[in-house]
């Protein structure tokens, strides 16, 4: 039975974490949110690991990394884990909510590949697959996520065209518009505002980005690589009326 390393147990990762285990996989589940752990553990003993993790705490990385050594099967890691911080205005945005997101959002992610890059290339074969954002793209009014998140989608093209010789892909997704733990606190009339402004006009759900991360990691996507998967319901476009 493979083993998908799963970061950032919110909403969206456990629903990831669900869907992984229906379809036979084991989890290692690395999350600061200790009562999503749990709840993980309490549902699945046998096929879930879970590890907190701080990942603004470097001596966290550590302890995963022993961890990681000591998994069997290991062929996935999705990077999952993020934080939108920040004053909106630059004079305002404060250097440690700066480093803040750049440490969740994109050195989590280099450091944990470094961990599970040469487990790959001993098996020549892995699926890497970075959780991004449309605003890596297209910008937002919050510079350190949208920054950090552009960072990420670099990050994941650049494996991709350095790991490729040894069956090792590495893609990025897109979730759209989607209620999670860092946007559960919108309203209902910001919610409707927002998803008149996709083409699809709704919202993207958290079992809908799970299915295009386990397509991702699957032999179906065996040619797919250095990919930027757009699931934003038509939202990166920007308004449509």
């Amino acid at each position: 039975m493979s083993t998908i390393l799963v970061t950032g147990i919110g909403g969206m990762g456990l629903e990831l974490a669900h869907l992984l285990i229906e379809k036979e996989y084991k989890i290692l589940a690395v999350s600061k949110d200790d009562a999503k752990l749990d709840e993980l553990k309490d549902a699945y003993p046998q096929q879930a690991h879970i590890v907190p993790c701080n990942f603004n705490q470097a001596d966290s990385f550590v302890d995963l990394e022993r961890i990681i050594k000591d998994v069997s099967n290991l062929e996935g890691f999705v990077h999952l884990a993020g934080v939108s911080m920040g004053a909106r205005q630059i004079e305002d945005l404060s250097e440690e909510d700066w480093r803040s997101s750049f440490e969740v959002n994109v050195d989590a992610a280099y450091r944990i590949c470094k961990m599970v890059v040469p487990i790959f290339k001993q098996k020549k074969r892995g699926s890497i697959v970075l959780v991004g954002s449309p605003v890596g793209v297209i910008g937002a009014k919050k510079a350190a996520y949208s920054a950090s998140k552009s960072a990420l989608h670099g990050l994941g093209v650049s494996l991709a065209s350095t790991l490729g010789e040894f069956n090792i892909r590495v893609n990025t997704v897109l979730p759209g518009p989607t209620i999670t733990g860092m946007t559960e606190d919108w309203t209902e009339e910001k919610r409707k505002k927002i998803a008149a402004n996709t083409f699809l006009k709704r919202l993207t759900t958290p079992v809908e980005i799970a299915s295009i991360i386990h397509f991702l990691l699957s032999e179906e996507s065996s040619c797919i690589t250095g990919s930027m998967i757009n699931a934003t319901a038509g939202s990166i476009f920007g308004g449509h009326s």
